[in-house]
C-alpha cells in the first residue's frame, strides 16, 4: 500500500490479507517521502486493521530517510518493518540495534517489532542464510524480483526459469532459520 495515498491505506484496513504492507520505499516519489510518513504514522494510530499484521517498508537505513522512518514509527508498535535491498546480516544486526534502542526510549516491548529483509540482488541471494539468522527479529525474507533481475541483467520469461536458483537459495535458507519466504508480487 503506498503510504502517500490516505485512501489506499483506509481502503486497506478491511482488505482480506494476511500483511498488509505499508510502502516508504519505492512505491513512494522522493518529494512525497515525508507526507508518506505521516500519513502511515496516522493509519497506524487511528485504522483498525483488524487483526491483519501490518509491515511498515521502510526507507533504506544507510540514509537519514530510513533513520526517520523508525524514529516515526517504532513508537507506533507496527508489527514489523521490511528493509529494502538486504546484501548482508550486518544490515540486519543495524536495524536490530537501531529499533531496540527506540523500544527501549519510547517504552515498547523490547524485540515485539519483526524484521522482514527484501532479497533484490546477487549479493543478497548469496548471503540469504547469514541475513535469515542474524536476529532473532527475522520473520521472513521476501524476494524482489524485479531488482534482482536488473542486477543480473536478464529478462525472465513467463516461466521464470532465470529466476529458480534465487527462488531456491531463499526457500532454503528461510526455512533452515525457520523463517518464511516470500515471492516477489505478481506482476
Amino acid at each position: 500500500v503506498p503510504g502517500d495515498s490516505r485512501k489506499m491505506l483506509q481502503r486497506s484496513a478491511a482488505m482480506p490479507a494476511d500483511i498488509l504492507l505499508l510502502n516508504l520505499e519505492d512505491g513512494v516519489s522522493a518529494s512525497q517521502k515525508e507526507a508518506a510518513r505521516e500519513n502511515i504514522a496516522e493509519a497506524l494510530k487511528i485504522l483498525n486493521f483488524g487483526g491483519r499484521e501490518t509491515v511498515v517498508r521502510v526507507n533504506p537505513l544507510s540514509g537519514e530517510g530510513g533513520l526517520r522512518d523508525l524514529a516515526a514509527l517504532v513508537p507506533l508498535r507496527p508489527d514489523g518493518f521490511c528493509l529494502p535491498k538486504v546484501e548482508t546480516a550486518e544490515e540486519i544486526i543495524a536495524a536490530d540495534s537501531a529499533i531496540r534502542n527506540l523500544e527501549v526510549r519510547h517504552g515498547v516491548p523490547e524485540g515485539c517489532i519483526q524484521l522482514h529483509a527484501m532479497i533484490e540482488s546477487a549479493a543478497g541471494v548469496m548471503h540469504s542464510a547469514d541475513i535469515a539468522e542474524a536476529s532473532p527479529r527475522m520473520a521472513s525474507l521476501i524476494f524482489g524480483s524485479a531488482d534482482y533481475a536488473s542486477d543480473l541483467r536478464c529478462l525472465p520469461g513467463e516461466d521464470r526459469q532465470e529466476l529458480l536458483l534465487a527462488l531456491q537459495w531463499i526457500v532454503t535458507a528461510a526455512r533452515s532459520a525457520g523463517i518464511d519466504a516470500i515471492d516477489a508480487p505478481c506482476f
